[in-house]
């Protein structure tokens, strides 16, 4: 019997650590679009972009910045190609999820047997084999700052409920000009990477702007090789920028709080959740679609179930969602011609002096107007009802598609980390009960079912949830006659998992239960323990969505209106059984 016990206590041990990995590793690591993905759009935009100087017979850029096709028909930037085949692809593609900014990102570039090389030909052995990207463990043993930059990701993602206007308040000219010279830049990376990823992405295109300006200024003044230097930082800045660009439009990045405080809960199964399901956008265009995220980069998304006949169905190189990043990308790219002409011809008030007039009269809603890329991303959510936008914009189909997800939080408390209390008293049909406080962490997802809603909404589905838990009980176990018997402590793992059956469109029946195993302790006395428990939550039938309310309110209000009940068992080995009924409440999720 000890060797039993001691090899439950050592199984418990472990599957702690794997919880505690798994809340440290998944609630940071939720990382933007997988390598090849980025890599594939940067490279699509780049040689749109090269076809438009081309048709132009615009050379000046092209011969400051040779370009020749590699092996695999993209085209290789030469001035970043020293010990590899560099696309701009590559540069989207390791800006922020393996470089810390662009000048540490050059430098590895330019270093042999760097960990940024090795990471590099590491994600090309998996798109060989058809995968968006290395695996993570792969990646932690490549590159030792992979963890680290994931860890401080916060500007690849929105923030979520604040409009536009709050995302690029923090927009200047003086951190711009702080970042063209290197000295200072890594110091202004460092705030830059506590933002958002709008702000990360105008404040670097503005110096790569800027870069480009000096260079077509230095090749007016006939200094060709100081055109090159600045027009090579141009394009490493842009490529860099970019993929901060490509990261606005995926779906799980709008709806992840990405906070160092929300991290916590709003963590990597939230973003996969939405980036596999898709959610609601427009952007300052009027253009309304639904975006999915990080790995669903040129899916089809069952086309099929949206045609009558199998002549409207067509499987296009590029699907349509994927053409509106690669056009941003696109979009970008063309304003580094456009600033690079302006310094050529001496042209005044140009793209950057439209820049630094934007920030300083305050009106920093216009830099979409300024930087025409941003116009095609989805607007953060709340911008049509707290910015002063256009009114044209703000017609009911676009506020709709503007408005916080009305189910967010709610999908937020099935799949990612929450804590939440359970108050345990007398049960029905058995003899013993426990009288207690039960706390406990569920981490993450295991797998959903969840169905998308459609246009008439969410009344007649169910969905299904399963996921991690990891509890601590501590109380007494009493007869029916309330006779203590014992003090107890159970330390249980398992699986939980929720059922939601939606009545109407906002009005579901939610049933949960947990399946877990562990250890029970009394008084220094050992035994093993399995504990099924199941239960349902009724708030949501009579409209009470706590989901939505703030902390200060959503609490008491569980504890004035209890809105989960459960029944537990207990089997304790040769123990008396025993069970209990009580309440669930949400504390943090």
């Amino acid at each position: 019997m000890n060797g039993i016990l001691k090899f439950i206590n050592l199984k418990l041990k472990k599957t702690y650590l794997l919880i505690v990995y798994y809340i440290l590793f998944c609630c940071f690591h939720a990382r933007s679009f997988n390598y090849n993905e980025h890599k594939k759009i940067g490279n699509h935009a780049f040689e749109i972009y090269l076809q438009s100087l081309e048709n132009k017979l615009r050379k000046d850029l092209i011969a400051l910045f040779p370009v020749e096709y590699d092996k695999n028909g993209n085209r290789k930037l030469n001035a970043f190609s020293r010990y590899a085949s560099i696309t701009y692809g590559d540069l989207n593609a390791l800006a922020g999820d393996h470089a810390a900014n662009p000048h540490t990102l050059y430098e590895e570039l330019m270093t042999n047997f760097s960990s940024l090389l090795k990471t590099f030909y590491l994600h090309q052995s998996f798109a060989d084999m058809q995968y968006d990207g290395a695996p993570n463990a792969e990646l932690v043993k490549t590159d030792k700052l992979y963890l680290h930059l994931a860890v401080k990701n916060l500007s690849h993602f929105y923030r979520y409920g604040e409009p536009l206007s709050h995302h690029v308040n923090g927009l200047s000219q003086d951190m711009v000009e702080k970042l063209l010279v290197p000295s200072l830049s890594d110091e202004s990376f460092k705030k830059l990477n506590r933002t958002n990823s709008l702000l990360m992405y105008a404040t670097v295109h503005a110096a790569a702007i800027k870069f480009s300006f000096l260079s077509g200024q230095s090749l007016k003044r006939g200094d060709r090789l100081q055109a090159e230097k600045y027009i090579h930082y141009a394009y490493l800045f842009n490529g860099f920028a970019d993929h901060f660009l490509q990261d606005s439009f995926s779906s799980g990045h709008l709806l992840v709080n990405r906070t160092i405080s929300a991290s916590l809960t709003n963590n990597k199964a939230l973003h996969d959740f939405y980036c596999k399901h898709s959610t609601s956008v427009v952007n300052a265009k009027g253009e309304k679609w639904r975006a999915f995220g990080d790995g669903q980069f040129n899916r089809y998304h069952s086309l099929h179930a949206s045609k009558d006949t199998v002549t409207q169905i067509s499987y296009n190189e590029i699907s349509e969602e994927s053409k509106r990043i690669i056009h941003a990308c696109a979009v970008s790219l063309s304003e580094l011609e456009e600033s690079f002409y302006d310094g050529l011809s001496g042209k005044e008030n140009g793209m950057y002096d439209r820049f630094t007039h934007a920030v300083t009269i305050n009106k920093k809603y216009s830099i979409i107007y300024v930087f025409k890329a941003l116009q095609h991303v989805p607007l953060p959510y709340t911008t049509l009802s707290k910015d002063n936008v256009p009114d044209s914009l703000k017609v009911k189909p676009n506020l709709a598609a503007n408005s916080k997800p009305y189910t967010r939080n709610f999908i937020r408390s099935r799949v990612s980390n929450s804590i939440v209390a359970g108050i345990t008293t007398n049960a029905f049909l058995s003899k013993h009960y426990f009288e207690g406080i039960e706390i406990r962490i569920n981490a993450g997802t295991l797998l959903d079912n969840y169905t998308t809603p459609t246009e008439k909404g969410k009344k007649g589905t169910v969905d299904s949830w399963l996921g991690y838990t990891f509890s601590l009980a501590s109380g007494r176990v009493l007869q029916q006659v309330e006779m203590p018997l014992y003090t107890t402590h159970l330390y249980k793992a398992g699986i939980r998992g929720n059922t939601d059956v939606w009545i109407t469109n906002k009005k579901f029946i939610g049933l949960f239960y947990y399946l877990e195993s562990g250890m029970g302790v009394t008084n220094a006395d050992k035994y093993f323990a399995i504990s099924p428990q199941v239960g349902i939550q009724l708030g949501s039938l009579i409209n009470v969505n706590y989901y939505n309310l703030p902390t200060a309110i959503r609490l008491p209000l569980q504890l004035i209106l209890p809105l989960k009940f459960k029944y537990s068992f207990v089997y304790a080995g040769d123990r008396p059984h025993f069970s209990s009924t009580g309440v669930e409440l949400d504390l943090v999720f």
